[in-house]
């Protein structure tokens, strides 16, 4: 069993490394590693698999650096109504089997919904965080998908429980849907390839102007390999752009997005330097003791960075502030 279930991970991830593996103890402890190739990656989770929540990112590093993408993932979530947020993952998965041939694979999150995968030829798209979202929002509107969370539309730093993980909270395993585990032959990189780059095409070239925008806050086409120096530059961004108001999630920002970010990307004294130029800069400097402190925790404690999506999920009354809908 051990060896048909590699072999069916093996062809599900399909040679798309290095890539994000995190790990997330039941204490909530995190740890974030790159693996270089799928040995690595295998070894590690079965490691931790029963012990641990372990997740990867949705794409490798390369198709990240290189703007090549190969899949969708889309998170239905309904805590009070499990058979809502089916029933709309089962919408969408006929919706593009019907249209793109049936690359499509469906799977339970092991908790409280559902995560759908979209797979196409790859396909280089250079306006990709906008193209992506656009689409992702028509889709949840045209089809009515209520459970269906948008948070991380266009987010290409996206991570995702691996199939045939246990979700500690629930003790379920993350499994496709109907079956306890995949026969090898259903394997969505074994379908027959659609049409879906085709569209995905159409919506890049539709909001290529759109992404440059000065009203749209987005990161930049190139990214270090975790991607935090460039989500930095979106964080300062909005902070600079926060009024000054109690209730705007200033430090909230810092502690959970912007310290944890320039503790793993820089060492600690230029990491300082630049969180208290930037509160100069903005004339916040009343926030430096703080966000210094901030710096010197998570480096000192290995503070894993909150993701966007996380982050508005528990703070939803400042998603205005991050244009998202």
């Amino acid at each position: 069993m051990l060896e048909f279930i590699k072999y069916n991970l093996r062809r599900f991830y399909n040679g798309y490394f290095p890539r994000e593996l995190l790990v997330i103890t039941t204490q909530n402890q995190p740890s974030r590693d790159v693996v270089l190739d799928f040995d690595e990656f295998f070894n590690q989770w079965w490691n931790y698999n029963g012990y641990s929540n372990v997740y990867t990112s949705v794409y490798s590093e390369h198709q990240k650096a290189k703007l090549e993408f190969d899949r969708l993932y889309f998170d239905f979530d309904c805590k009070t109504n499990l058979k809502l947020a089916k029933d709309e993952a089962l919408r969408l998965k006929n919706y593009f089997e019907s249209e793109f041939d049936g690359n499509v694979l469906l799977l339970e999150s092991g908790s409280k919904g559902y995560t759908l995968y979209a797979f196409f030829e790859d396909i280089k798209l250079k306006n990709y965080k906008i193209a992506l979202r656009q689409l992702c929002l028509d889709l949840k509107k045209d089809l009515h998908l209520s459970t269906l969370d948008s948070t991380t539309f266009g987010d290409w730093n996206q991570i995702s429980r691996i199939p045939y993980s246990v979700n500690m909270k629930s003790g379920n395993l993350r499994k496709p849907v109907g079956k306890h585990f995949v026969p090898i032959e259903d394997l969505p990189v074994i379908f027959k390839r659609g049409h879906l780059e085709r569209i995905l095409r159409v919506y890049n070239e539709k909001y290529s102007q759109l992404s440059q925008s000065k009203n749209y806050a987005h990161l930049s086409q190139t990214t270090n390999h975790l991607g935090y120096k460039k989500e930095l530059e979106l964080y300062f961004k909005i902070l600079s752009s926060l009024p000054h108001v109690a209730g705007n999630g200033y430090k909230r920002a810092i502690m959970a997005l912007i310290a944890p970010r320039l503790a793993v990307s820089y060492d600690i004294e230029t990491a300082k330097f630049i969180m208290s130029d930037f509160l100069q800069k903005t004339n916040s400097t009343r926030h430096e003791i703080y966000s210094h402190y901030q710096i010197e925790h998570s480096k000192r404690k290995g503070v894993f960075p909150w993701r966007l999506d996380t982050f508005l999920n528990k703070f939803p009354e400042l998603k205005p502030y991050y244009m998202v809908k």
